[in-house]
């Protein structure tokens, strides 16, 4: 996963990564002329159960650099899909803060619950 992230950031990288190496990638994003990048994880349930401690150090990682990117005036945002109706509860805060969900998921009734 975390090549994944890299290589559609078109960050140049090693043939091995680890998630300090990770967090250095990600402080390098090229914004080019674009004024921002978005990074959408999808099925992210998957990856928490098999490696939580992964899955959540990598969105702490991501949160990080959404303020930093912001400091240089880029925008960095991370969306996470999930089959989880209860993933808010599982990853608890991230990057210091809780998750949101989305306008029409915000409810618990909402995500079926």
């Amino acid at each position: 996963m975390l090549f994944a992230i890299v290589d559609s950031l078109k960050i140049p990288r090693f043939p091995k990564i680890n998630l300090d190496g990770f967090n250095d990638f990600i402080s390098d994003v090229d914004f080019g002329s674009h004024k921002g990048v978005v990074v959408a994880l999808l099925g992210f349930e998957r990856l928490l159960s098999s490696s939580g401690a992964v899955a959540t150090n990598v969105l702490d990682i991501l949160a990080s650099h959404h303020r930093s990117h912001l400091l240089m005036g880029n925008r960095f945002l991370t969306i996470v899909q999930t089959d989880d109706p209860r993933m808010d509860e599982k990853l608890g805060l991230v990057g210091g803060y809780q998750p949101a969900w989305n306008p029409g998921e915000c409810m618990n009734r909402d995500r079926g619950l």
